[in-house]
């Protein structure tokens, strides 16, 4: 064997030599933190409003592993949907986490973010379209719940009007990726952003808060804070 190939076998023989150790540390590492005292925790609802099946992970920066290890994975939601309360825990300095998502019929994976959860605390996360980009954005709930009406907001991905039918007040517009103050609404179907009418009527109960998710085509699914 001239040098040439032997200082190739042996460069390819120290690469793989790496990449095994790094692997197998990665994995003993982050099985050290699995057996970690988790103490701390957070619920999140996950709302899908991409046109597409999405499947949601998240992991806590304590971990080595890539956020779209199996191990992170938290749920698949099709177009519109919305999942239970899934919860979250942490051992100590691990509330940083990376949430991410993929479609779940190619497998490509399309945005992910970071964002530090709070102990006890209730968080939203939503998946929306961005100018055609998968966006995720996740943020805490709020219940402002008041007898006799809806306690709505919004989150839209688009600036757009909002009108509560016989209330003359000239509310502020959407932003988009922002979630709105809360609105009081007294009929299921009062509600109108960006002039198409919000229904109520299905789901919705007199005296409950809700997130309502829209686009500029109207409502895409709503959910009880």
């Amino acid at each position: 064997m001239n040098n040439i190939l032997k200082i190739a076998s042996k460069t390819l023989l120290i690469s793989s030599f790496i990449f095994l150790t790094t692997a197998c540390g990665e994995s003993a590492y982050d099985d050290t933190i699995d057996k970690l005292d988790k103490k701390y925790s957070a619920d999140i609802n996950y709302i899908n409003a991409v046109n597409n099946s999405s499947t949601f992970y998240a992991k806590s920066n304590l971990y080595l592993r890539d956020v779209y290890h199996g191990d992170f994975e938290v749920v698949k939601l099709l177009a519109a949907g919305v999942s239970g309360s899934i919860t979250h825990k942490w051992s100590s300095h691990g509330h940083k986490f990376e949430f991410a998502t993929e479609d779940t019929n190619s497998g490509a994976n399309t945005t992910d973010v970071r964002f530090d959860l709070t102990n006890q605390a209730n968080y939203w996360a939503v998946a929306w379209l961005n100018n055609n980009n998968d966006t995720l954005s996740i943020f805490q709930k709020k219940t402002s719940s008041v007898s006799g009406v809806f306690s709505v907001r919004i989150f839209a991905n688009a600036n757009l009007t909002v009108k509560i039918l016989g209330n003359a007040t000239n509310f502020t517009n959407t932003v988009a990726g922002q979630v709105s103050e809360t609105y009081t609404v007294e009929s299921c179907a009062d509600l109108y952003v960006g002039g198409n009418e919000i229904d109520l009527c299905q789901q919705a109960n007199f005296g409950q808060s809700y997130l309502v998710v829209v686009d500029s085509d109207g409502l895409i699914t709503y959910a009880k804070e």
